[in-house]
């Protein structure tokens, strides 16, 4: 896992980013079975009165939910 920060841009900005880093990977990264390497994302906005620790927890929570994990809920 690995998190990007994109400064004064909201999460319309985020799924652009996603959408295009995804695109471009899918181009070129194939695993040893020739299968395309997918890519999740989680994107959160930071709040006025939010912590750091609250924009990782809430990145970290639509990330859980993008891959579908059994366990996360709201």
């Amino acid at each position: 896992e690995f998190a990007v920060l994109l400064v004064d841009s909201g999460i319309e900005v985020a799924e652009e980013v996603g959408l295009r880093v995804q695109a471009t990977v899918a181009e070129h990264s194939y695993l040893d079975d020739g299968s395309p390497l997918s890519l999740r994302f989680g994107a959160a906005e930071l709040e006025a009165g939010q912590s750091a620790d609250d924009l990782v927890a809430a990145a970290d929570a639509a990330l859980l939910e993008a891959k579908g994990a059994p366990y996360y809920t709201f």
